[in-house]
């Protein structure tokens, strides 16, 4: 039977490295900013897997990241997409509630 690597990673704290300013970076009126932001957060949670709980702060994180999906810029909207599919991957079943 294959071994799962997430059964054998420890969790990791994204919420704990996921700062204030790249949050509000993610509301920017410069798409740049808004794409380094999002490329920051992407470095922090692309992870094998995240310690759950929290799921009302992991609910305001997607909910931040949903918005960028409407993007006008393509790439703000590509790596947005990335961070919602690290964090889905990550949390597992935790990242439906």
């Amino acid at each position: 039977e294959p071994i799962d690597a997430y059964a054998l990673a420890e969790p990791v704290k994204v919420l704990a490295n996921i700062t204030e300013a790249m949050l509000n970076a993610l509301e920017s009126s410069a798409w740049k900013e808004r794409k380094e932001a999002l490329d920051a957060i992407l470095g922090v949670v692309r992870v094998p897997r995240i310690q759950e709980g929290g799921q009302q702060q992991y609910g305001l994180l997607v909910g931040r990241l949903v918005k960028r999906i409407g993007d006008v810029n393509v790439s703000v909207v590509i790596v947005a997409a990335q961070c919602l599919e690290a964090l889905a991957n990550g949390l597992r079943r935790a990242f439906a509630p």
